[in-house]
């Protein structure tokens, strides 16, 4: 991130001021996603949005279909997902050629899923797949997106098997699917009988995410392994990575209800707190995305003690 960063910031030196609106508009991009992924979401929107008057002073749709998935990716890393999914399906729609359409297919499904709409995912990501014959690495993507969804949906034994042949294919995932793919291969073993070992596969994700910077992987990774040591009855390891997590969970609303709920299983005083970040997430992604949100299985089985303490105060 350091020499992208670098190195395009120098580019744009020379680009911006010269009129090479395409080449600019593409520096502009990459400043904004290592931003971005530092967690610097006013500088990378402030890049982002300097791409995007570059790509329509270039008339050109494939820098416009980028700098919407740009903005689309700032809105996701915000978990924003609603508004998220609206400039996927822009960029999506302005795509051209297979290998683009089939990543703006993948952003998609990813997404919608995350929303609770597995069958509108599945078909996005099948689609997404049809075009992926000759990218390897768009198909490891593609692994690793439906391992996270199938997962969610409560088939902990096909996203065991679905990350473990992502992790052992050919290509080899890039670092960051890694961490993701270790992650949900974690839990996917511990729902399926193997604590200790989805233990140690929590483990090794939050160390490579710690090693990475992500800031959008150390925060699904901590929460992974907070869940991985209450299985395995450490309550006080668990509190120790939420203590941890909870100073960066500002600006990320689905994160800390998430966060609050697994407080709240080692220590019922967080409840309070836990129903109103799931509150929060509601008032901020609108009723009609929440409602379906609620129907993943993950989210039904963490909320379930928060919704039923809301119950038995009426």
């Amino acid at each position: 991130t350091d020499d992208v960063l670098r190195e395009a910031t120098e580019a744009l030196v020379y680009f911006g001021p010269n009129g090479f609106a395409v080449e600019a508009s593409n520096c502009y991009t990459l400043i904004g996603r290592c931003r971005r992924d530092r967690g610097d979401i006013a500088a990378a929107q402030e890049s982002f949005q300097h791409s995007v008057e570059m790509a329509e002073r270039a008339k050109d749709p494939s820098l416009i279909a980028q700098s919407e998935e740009s903005l689309g990716s700032l809105l996701a890393f915000q978990e924003q997902y609603p508004k998220a999914l609206d400039h996927y399906r822009k960029s999506l729609d302005l795509r051209r050629d297979a290998e683009a359409k089939g990543y703006g297919g993948l952003q998609c499904g990813s997404t919608v899923w995350l929303l609770g709409r597995y069958d509108e995912a599945r078909a996005a990501l099948d689609a997404a797949d049809a075009l992926a014959a000759n990218f390897p690495d768009l198909r490891v993507m593609l692994l690793r997106a439906r391992a996270d969804m199938e997962q969610s949906a409560g088939h902990s034994a096909p996203a065991a098997a679905i990350a473990r042949r992502a992790l052992a294919g050919d290509p080899r995932p890039n670092p960051g699917t890694a961490v993701e793919l270790t992650r949900v291969l974690g839990l996917a073993m511990i729902a399926t009988g193997d604590k200790r070992g989805g233990l140690r596969q929590c483990e090794a994700a939050l160390d490579a995410a710690l090693k990475s910077g992500d800031v959008d992987a150390l925060l699904s990774t901590r929460l992974a392994l907070a869940e991985a040591r209450l299985e395995n009855g450490d309550r006080a390891g668990a509190s120790a990575v939420l203590q941890a997590l909870e100073p960066t969970l500002a600006g990320h609303p689905e994160s800390r209800w998430r966060a609050f709920a697994l407080m709240t299983l080692i220590d019922r005083r967080h409840i309070a707190a836990a129903r109103q970040a799931l509150e929060d997430l509601k008032s901020q992604w609108g009723d009609v995305a929440f409602v379906q949100y609620q129907t993943r299985n993950d989210v039904r089985k963490l909320s379930r003690p928060l919704l039923q303490a809301t119950n038995a105060t009426q």
